[in-house]
């Protein structure tokens, strides 16, 4: 990119109010944007992204050979899926968690005691794979399997193989009672 277009990105990014933006091209910073000092100092709610940390982690998983298949059943990580009475649970997958279109019906399940078993108790609303609904049950899920694969907690294998490489060194992020990001 040329600097007129880091110009332009830039003037983008202070008029939507972004407040920290930055561009590597491997190993190099090309681009940063803060909207000031206090941005590197203050860590910020991120919510919602943390949708996409997850599915990068499962992506990170596969290009390590970590994880071989995101078709592959979700029962091989939660094997009560298989005691279930609804054999359409048995179809969800790894894809389907990704994209959100597990079927399960959205609930909200921080209030209980085992997040991941109130979410598998969920009735199945949609065929797995047939419709997108926001569901951060699945990426919950996915938080879960990457904790039994990789044998440590989730934030661990991010801060490892994603946060330090990226220079993210200051970081909170919830976890279950039992301990699952």
């Amino acid at each position: 990119m040329n600097p007129i277009t880091f110009n332009e990105l830039e003037k983008k990014l202070k008029s939507i109010r972004i407040e920290a933006f930055v561009i590597h091209k491997g190993e190099t910073q090309i681009f940063e944007y803060l909207k000031n000092k206090k941005v590197v100092e203050k860590p910020s709610k991120v919510y919602s992204i943390t949708k996409s940390i997850i599915a990068l982690l499962i992506g990170i998983m596969v290009d390590k050979g970590i994880l071989k298949d995101i078709h592959e059943p979700v029962y091989n990580y939660f094997p009560e899926i298989v005691e279930s009475n609804d054999p359409k649970k048995k179809e969800i997958t790894i894809f389907h968690l990704l994209t959100m279109t597990s079927g399960l019906k959205v609930v909200n399940y921080q209030g209980s005691k085992n997040w991941v078993k109130c979410i598998l108790e969920q009735p199945i609303i949609y065929k797995p794979g047939s419709t997108f609904q926001y569901n951060s049950g699945d990426s919950h899920l996915l938080s879960a399997i990457i904790q039994k694969i990789s044998g440590i907690p989730t934030s661990l294998f991010a801060e490892k193989n994603l946060f330090r490489p990226l220079g993210i060194n200051k970081y909170t992020w919830q976890r279950d009672p039992q301990g699952i990001h």
